[in-house]
């Protein structure tokens, strides 16, 4: 079953499941995956099908027509929404500065360095606003 998950796991799949599961905290595991599922029939077929075309047919695409700037956008639609307490926020904003400022890292080393500092910052702010709870 997690198998099957990952192999369907792709950006939208995991922003409209992550989503559900957060306005539905009651559901079980059978009618999560029964909702991720529904969720991966009409998306993943189109994905699977146009990441092969872009494949193909991208690289004899004109520099005019680069899309480079899609997957950003697309990314940043599909997640923002979901931000809404300050440790999601500052994690995402972390991930951002770092990411940008360590862009010149080879190998996208600088994305794996914000998203360790991300988590740390995100964890750090919830255990801030937990302390600040109790007292």
């Amino acid at each position: 079953q997690r198998a099957l998950v990952a192999y369907f796991l792709v950006d939208a799949t995991y922003a409209c499941a992550a989503t559900r599961y957060e306005a539905e905290p009651d559901w079980d595991l059978r009618r999560k995956m029964a909702y991720f599922f529904g969720t991966a029939l009409p998306v993943c077929p189109t994905w699977y099908l146009t990441t092969i075309a872009g494949a193909l047919i991208g690289t004899g695409l004109p520099d005019w027509l680069a899309l480079d700037f899609a997957v950003p956008i697309c990314f940043l639609a599909m997640v923002a929404p979901m931000l809404r307490t300050l440790p999601q926020i500052l994690a995402a904003a972390t991930s951002i500065i770092v990411a940008l400022a360590l862009a010149f890292l080879p190998w996208s080393t600088g994305v794996l360095v914000a998203g360790v500092a991300a988590m740390a910052v995100g964890a750090e702010a919830e255990r801030r606003l937990s302390l600040r709870g109790q007292a």
